[in-house]
């Protein structure tokens, strides 16, 4: 079975033909969508001369990674239609809430792939990083850099990278409410990456994971780790997941 998708360059999330249909900006970041960007997902192969260099999302997956990536943008478009946090212009048709919320920079946010390997929310590997929420600032900051630079060193480039509660708000700020009802798109991410890892990005996420999920490990936030200088700290801790995970592998 092949499925067919336009992938954005810039961020990575995929659109079903049916979307790019409807309008060729893409529903994460706005970039405008061409045809270069059509890709043929299949379960047993992705043909690469259909493949743009750009391209950092679908090129070289193993056909089980292509389950779970076809699974990972399903939840995605799952995740950008629920409005069940947002209160404003209820009398609206549901299409025209979810446009203005996302022109506000008030609905859901992706970790983006970079030009380097790291495939951000669309990873496939079994360690997940799941960090507070997404802010409403740019994520191309030397902070996101130095995650980035971090996670390639140590061997983490296919890691799935994505956030507690779903929708941009101020940095690092979770509200009960969002937590509990963004809850059942994290377990969905669990159930389909099945990760041997999951590593809490920060205290708050620690503390809300760990009577939830095994194998929970905690790591510092990387804005706190470039704010206040102590990047050798997180690159340290990220040293020591990398050894403990590649000694698991080893053992199995």
């Amino acid at each position: 079975m092949e499925t067919i998708a336009y992938v954005c360059p810039k961020c990575g999330r995929p659109h079903s033909a049916e979307e790019f249909s409807e309008s060729r900006f893409c529903r994460n970041c706005g970039r405008f969508l061409t045809s270069r960007d059509k890709r043929t997902l299949g379960h047993d192969l992705v043909r690469k001369e259909e493949v743009s260099e750009l391209d950092d999302v679908t090129v070289m997956r193993e056909p089980k990674d292509l389950d779970k990536l076809v699974e990972l943008r399903q939840l995605v478009d799952e995740i950008q239609t629920c409005l069940k946090c947002y209160t404003e212009f209820e009398d609206m048709e549901e299409q025209d809430r979810i446009k203005i919320r996302d022109w506000y920079l008030q609905g859901p946010w992706f970790f983006p792939p970079d030009e380097f390997g790291v495939k951000g929310f669309f990873g496939t590997a079994d360690v997940i990083f799941i960090c507070p929420r997404p802010s409403t600032g740019s994520f191309d900051d030397s902070a996101s850099k130095l995650f980035y630079r971090l996670l390639r060193k140590y061997g983490f480039s296919n890691a799935h990278i994505t956030d507690m509660v779903k929708c941009r708000s101020k940095a690092g700020k979770m509200f009960e409410r969002e937590k509990r009802k963004c809850l059942k798109f994290l377990v969905k991410e669990v159930e389909i990456l099945q990760p041997r890892t999951i590593v809490a990005v920060g205290n708050d996420v620690y503390n809300e994971l760990k009577g939830r999920f095994r194998d929970v490990v905690k790591i510092l936030h990387y804005s706190a780790a470039f704010r206040w200088n102590k990047a050798g700290i997180l690159e340290e801790q990220l040293e020591e997941i990398s050894r403990r995970r590649t000694n698991q592998i080893q053992r199995d």
